[in-house]
């Protein structure tokens, strides 16, 4: 079973319960960061994240695809 913290003020946890936060906050940070930089990473992820992102400042509407065609291929 896990701990959780229920919600105190900072000033009013104990040690071992700010250590707790601090290190659940770090781990869920890294988790974040990990997986941008894996997209980052991904050049042909990252061209197509460009190019979709070019196609909607443009306004580009050929370039979208209908949510509906995207949920069936999920």
């Amino acid at each position: 079973m896990s701990k959780t913290i229920s919600p105190k003020r900072v000033k009013d946890l104990s040690i071992d319960e700010f250590t707790l936060l601090i290190k659940k906050v770090i781990s869920e940070n890294i988790s974040e960061w990990q997986e941008t930089f894996e997209i980052m990473a991904d050049k042909k992820l990252m061209n197509q994240i460009i190019k979709a992102e070019r196609a909607r400042l443009l306004d580009n509407k050929s370039e979208f695809v209908a949510w509906s065609k995207v949920k069936k291929n999920v």
